[in-house]
């Protein structure tokens, strides 16, 4: 029977790391490619379905930060919520709104004739809870306690 001898030939070796060198590549391509925000809007009548309209909108702020990331704004609607507010890191947050502004509509936004209340006298916890760079802009505090 005749002897066969598999040998690592350079050919498949420069293939090997060609492919390798072509993954890294598309890697760190993909990598760079741009990111933009998103919005999430948060209504107390909302549907509470994926937030991205008022009407689809969360009804609280827990759940628009479990679907924001770094960068994400959440716009929320006139009214009192009765819970605290612990951020995501880079999460920007804004009181002040109709609830009817496109995304387009920011400078609608009033928050001394749509006063956007965090009323966290119930929860027994602080009101606001930061971890990092965030914004919180538009909101009256009332309430919250020391964990």
């Amino acid at each position: 029977m005749p002897r066969i001898i598999i040998d690592e030939t350079p050919a498949l070796n420069y293939t090997l790391v060609e492919m390798i060198a072509q993954r890294v590549a598309l890697l760190l391509a993909t990598l760079s490619l741009p990111c933009w925000s998103a919005t999430y809007f948060v209504a107390q009548d909302g549907e509470n379905s994926d937030g991205l309209t008022w009407e689809r909108g969360f009804p609280t702020f827990a759940e628009a930060f479990i679907a924001a990331s770094s960068g994400d704004h959440i716009w929320v609607a006139s009214a009192t919520y009765a819970e605290n507010i612990e951020f995501v890191t880079g999460v920007q947050l804004y009181g002040g709104f109709l609830g009817t502004e496109s995304p387009d509509e920011f400078h609608l936004r009033d928050f001394q004739a749509n006063e956007t209340i965090v009323d966290a006298t119930e929860t027994g916890t602080n009101a606001v809870v930061i971890y990092g760079d965030c914004v919180l802009d538009g909101f009256t505090i009332r309430g919250g306690g020391k964990v």
